[in-house]
């Protein structure tokens, strides 16, 4: 995807690294987390290929950068098609990164989220449930932290390297509304879609 070069290297360090430099009470900080800044590679970047339409063409994608930059990309084949930037503040790319963390994705499970939806689809079944999925649309979070703790108190940091495939997640989110790890990657979707029509972004490349 392409994007405006910025140059220089901009970390972010939560509430419990100020609190190690005395800036605020520890009882405040629990979490930790670093990420480059800069726009040389995204911090978390989000595709979702529609289930309607042929997966030969492009994803619609979102990318975002430690130092705030946004990249939106609608594929030609919509009429949003082309390429948009905008720049967060500080705090509006804190909060989106705390929306993530707090629907857990950090440490994501795709592995036992699915096992899950399994076990609660042949519930279903067996008590004669029966769901109609119309959304095999695919989507793709991944999610680049240099170092992540939830809890500095009870677990040291550690380098996320997250890549979350999904098929299907607006169903299953309607279909399984009891289970966390599936809500919790319905909302962060739902927070970068949201991000995808904010009003602040600008068109600079056409399709």
């Amino acid at each position: 995807m392409k994007h405006s070069a910025c140059q220089g290297f901009v970390g972010k360090l939560s509430v419990i690294a100020l609190a190690a430099l005395g800036w605020i009470n520890p009882i405040q900080a629990q979490e930790f987390m670093k990420f480059a800044g800069g726009s040389s590679t995204p911090i978390v970047k989000f595709t979702e290929h529609f289930g309607e339409m042929d997966f030969s063409l492009d994803p619609v994608s979102i990318e975002i950068y430690g130092d705030g930059l946004v990249v939106v990309e609608y594929p030609v084949f919509m009429k949003k098609a082309g390429l948009y930037q905008l720049t967060l503040e500080p705090a509006d790319l804190d909060a989106l990164l705390s929306t993530l963390s707090s629907n857990r994705i950090p440490a994501f499970d795709a592995a036992a989220a699915k096992a899950d939806a399994r076990t609660a689809a042949n519930l279903q079944a067996q008590s004669d449930t029966l769901f109609f999925s119309s959304d095999p649309s695919v989507t793709v979070l991944e999610l680049n932290l240099e170092s992540y703790s939830p809890d500095m108190a009870t677990q040291s940091p550690k380098p996320v390297n997250q890549r979350i495939q999904w098929t299907g997640l607006r169903d299953h989110a309607r279909q399984y509304p009891d289970l966390d790890a599936i809500q919790s990657l319905h909302n962060a979707q739902q927070a970068l879609r949201e991000l995808m029509d904010h009003p602040d972004l600008i068109r600079v490349e056409e399709k």
